[in-house]
C-alpha cells in the first residue's frame, strides 16, 4: 500500500488512465476482481479525492462535425483578456494559454465550414488584441484521448 492506496487501487487508476470509459465489468475482468469491488473502490477513491470523475460532451451528437484547432497570436499583454473573451464563445471547447507563441490554442467544435468561416469573420475579427490566427482543420479523428493523473507516491 502506498499513501493509503492498495495495489488494486493503483492498478485500477492505471486502467482508468488507459481507458476512462471502461465499464466496471471490463475493469473487474482485467483486474481479477468483482464488479462490486471495483464499484466500491471507484466510489471510495472519488470520495477521498484521489480520482475525479468528469463529464465530456459528445460534440458530434450536438451537430458539431467540423473540429478545428485555432492558434491565436495576441498583442503583448493581451493573452488573458483575449482568453476570457474566447471563453464566452460556445464553439470554443478548450482554451489553452501557452508560454511563447502562439499565446493561445483553442479547440473549436463547428457545424461545418460555413459556420467556421462566419465565426472567423464575426467573432474572431471582433476581439481586440488578436494579431492573427492560424488554423488546423481536422480531417479525421481516429482516437481522442484525454487523461490526467497525478499520484503522489
Amino acid at each position: 500500500m502506498t499513501n493509503g492506496l492498495s495495489e488494486l487501487d493503483l492498478q485500477l487508476i492505471q486502467e482508468l488512465i488507459k481507458d476512462p470509459l471502461a465499464s466496471a465489468k471490463a475493469l473487474a475482468t482485467s483486474l481479477g476482481a468483482s464488479q462490486s469491488t471495483i464499484g466500491r473502490r471507484i466510489a471510495t477513491l472519488t470520495e477521498e479525492g484521489v480520482i475525479k470523475v468528469t463529464v465530456r460532451k459528445d460534440f458530434e451528437t450536438e451537430g458539431a462535425h467540423f473540429p478545428v484547432h485555432l492558434d491565436v497570436y495576441v498583442a503583448h499583454g493581451c493573452a488573458a483578456k483575449v482568453a476570457r473573451r474566447l471563453s464566452k464563445c460556445d464553439e470554443a471547447k478548450n482554451i489553452i494559454l501557452c508560454a511563447g507563441r502562439p499565446e493561445i490554442c483553442v479547440r473549436l467544435a463547428m457545424r461545418d465550414q460555413n459556420h467556421y468561416a462566419d465565426f472567423l469573420r464575426s467573432t474572431i475579427a471582433s476581439i481586440d488584441g488578436i494579431e492573427r490566427v492560424e488554423t488546423l482543420t481536422v480531417l479525421k479523428v481516429d482516437r481522442y484521448r484525454l487523461s490526467y493523473a497525478r499520484i503522489d507516491r
